[in-house]
């Protein structure tokens, strides 16, 4: 099998080439979530048919129209609005008709989208373009002046940009498994996120107006599980499928590696004091934007814009990918993983759409599903308080690179551990927090067996270990080259030597001092911090504990070519030798938020 096929494993069931206007499988989930909580809240099935307008051209503020269709439920109203604006087609949406009952329904394309005027931009018009439409869909006459919003990912980020621009008439939003931060969603330790940030602009360019208008063939090369190993990254290759838009909204991913003003534009982080109404988000412990809900909880109940919009954001987190819901991959968490959105979203838009008292309001504002004991708990505040922090230093006093340590305290002298890191044979993707590669749980000891993966790993464990809040890395390194990644994986150790992946994150060497890139010395030693995000997870008695270290995790992040050059242009590789200190001088270890004591 030659290197680029070999690379067809790292991918989810279901991947094949793009067909244009066609949305493949992981891609539809915006919609199937947006039906679910659209369904759910119109109620029962009624007999009589909904009374449909479609494609209403609704005017925006600088006069470019978009599409939008109205399902009017039986009865004279007017009614309170249910509002979704998507870039996946408002026609997906058209099965909700059927069990209409006490809301008006409006399904709109974005802009640049399907049936709508104008250009397409990534997020851009959103906010001014939400507060338009909702503002124009209480001036109807079926419209009794309350309008909630709803749908899943881009089209869940949507709604908290139109809330941020305050308009009138909105009275609350549901985003399930939403972004809050453009630059987070495509950079994570200065790295691109390639499989997700790429992969999800290849699959709009092939379903755009463009694409449709102007058919271009299929390459071979363009094929997914291909065309994430071309270099130089800058190339759009099947980005030209949606024309100048989608080439130009990557050129500007890639020129923008840092957080800058351009950025902060689509930081909802900086905009929560503008969110005036309730908001109910549902996130997952391996979803692509987990850490970003986490921040938005936390930010928006103490900085919301009116006490309803602080007391009443609720966030529920289960233990789920960007398919809320279901199994996350290969591990069983048991029968309660699944959540009831139809029970939920009904009692959510019934409060602040109807008015009727129902409850919802006083039920916790957290609501998280610890993995391992596989049990959902109501909490007031994240991290828990008394989650500590606990040090496990990276130790290993023999020549073999699998037979590192977890220990609790930092080792006096030991000799480093090196690996060579080849960007043309990049440790592959096995699960994480991913959209199209395989993500999820998934059991890592293929992985392990690589010659450029070290392990270490901690004694069976005397009791459980709950491990609740955000955890990081600091790593003592050094390279041959000038800039190279360093990875860190979480990882359960099962008694019969099952290795599932609990968390994982990189950093990419010339921004480990943040926003100013600077390049290494080779051979001299560096502190380097990694990110890993959060958990809720119990490591259950007899389990091990086990820290992965290596330098690259591919597609979930673009490959490193450790040249020290700029890395969007870059057309050749070259091999880093990575070293690893673990010493009481260098004493690398992961630091985890431990509930109780740590035994091990």
């Amino acid at each position: 099998m030659d290197e680029q096929a070999s690379w067809g494993c790292i991918f989810a069931k279901g991947v094949c080439k793009v067909k244009s206007r066609k949305i493949l499988p992981w891609f539809v989930l915006a919609l199937a979530v947006c039906w679910v909580v659209g369904v759910a809240a119109t109620g029962v099935r009624t007999a009589e048919a909904p009374r449909v307008l479609k494609d209403i051209m609704v005017p925006m503020r600088d006069g470019v129209r978009l599409a939008t269709d109205v399902y009017l439920p039986p009865g004279d109203g007017p009614f309170p609005v249910l509002l979704a604006r998507t870039p996946y087609d408002k026609s997906a949406l058209a099965g909700m008709a059927a069990s209409l009952r006490r809301y008006a329904v409006v399904a709109q394309d974005v802009r640049g989208r399907y049936k709508s005027e104008g250009r397409f931009f990534p997020f851009v018009y959103e906010g001014k373009d939400g507060y338009d439409t909702i503002e124009w869909c209480a001036k109807q006459p079926w419209c009794n002046g309350n309008v909630g919003m709803f749908g899943g990912s881009y089209v869940g980020f949507v709604q908290y940009l139109a809330a941020a621009e305050s308009p009138p008439h909105l009275k609350c939003i549901m985003p399930v498994v939403p972004p809050a931060d453009m630059y987070d969603t495509v950079y994570q330790g200065g790295a691109i996120r390639q499989e997700l940030i790429q992969g999800w602009l290849i699959m709009m360019a092939a379903s755009s107006k463009h694409a449709a208008a102007n058919p271009i063939p299929d390459k071979p090369e363009w094929e997914l599980n291909k065309w994430f190993l071309h270099l130089p990254l800058a190339d759009p290759g099947p980005l030209v499928k949606g024309g100048p838009d989608y080439v130009e909204a990557w050129a500007k991913y890639l020129a923008n590696p840092v957080r800058n003003a351009e950025w902060d534009a689509l930081n909802l982080h900086l905009m929560y004091h503008k969110i005036k109404v309730p908001s109910l988000a549902i996130g997952g412990w391996f979803d692509i934007f987990q850490q970003q809900n986490l921040d938005t909880w936390r930010l928006l109940r103490r900085y919301g814009g009116t006490p309803e919009a602080r007391m009443y954001h609720r966030l529920i987190m289960g233990p789920w990918t960007h398919g809320v819901g279901q199994k996350p991959g290969d591990r069983d968490f048991g029968p309660d993983i699944g959540i009831d959105l139809a029970a939920l979203s009904d009692r959510w838009y019934e409060r602040w759409l109807l008015g009727v008292r129902n409850g919802i309001e006083q039920e916790a504002p957290l609501r998280t599903f610890t993995m391992g004991t596989n049990k959902w708990v109501d909490r007031y505040v994240w991290p828990p308080s008394d989650a500590k922090p606990c040090r496990l230093y990276f130790s290993n006093s023999s020549d073999d690179p699998k037979g590192g340590l977890l220990v609790t305290k930092p080792p006096r002298r030991e000799q480093p551990h090196s690996f060579v890191y080849d960007p043309n044979d990049p440790v592959p993707t096995n699960g994480g927090n991913n959209l199209i590669a395989k993500a999820g749980v998934r059991d890592q000891r293929e992985i392990e067996k690589r010659p450029d993966v070290l392990l270490f790993t901690s004694p069976p464990l005397e009791r459980d270990v709950e491990v609740a809040g955000r955890m990081k890395a600091r790593i003592y390194a050094s390279s041959s080259a000038k800039d190279t990644d360093f990875t860190v994986k979480l990882v359960d150790v099962l008694p019969d030597g099952t290795a599932y992946n609990v968390a994982d994150g990189l950093i990419r060497a010339r921004y480990r001092q943040g926003s100013k890139p600077k390049l290494l010395t080779p051979g001299k030693t560096y502190e380097f911090e990694i990110d890993l995000w959060s958990t809720s997870m119990v490591f259950l008695k007899g389990h091990r504990i086990r820290v992965e270290v290596s330098s690259s995790n591919f597609p979930r992040f673009g490959r490193n070519p450790n040249t020290g050059g700029p890395i969007e242009t870059e057309k050749t590789v070259v091999k880093a030798t990575n070293t690893i200190y673990h010493d009481r001088a260098r004493p690398s270890h992961i630091e985890l938020p431990v509930v109780g004591e740590l035994r091990m």
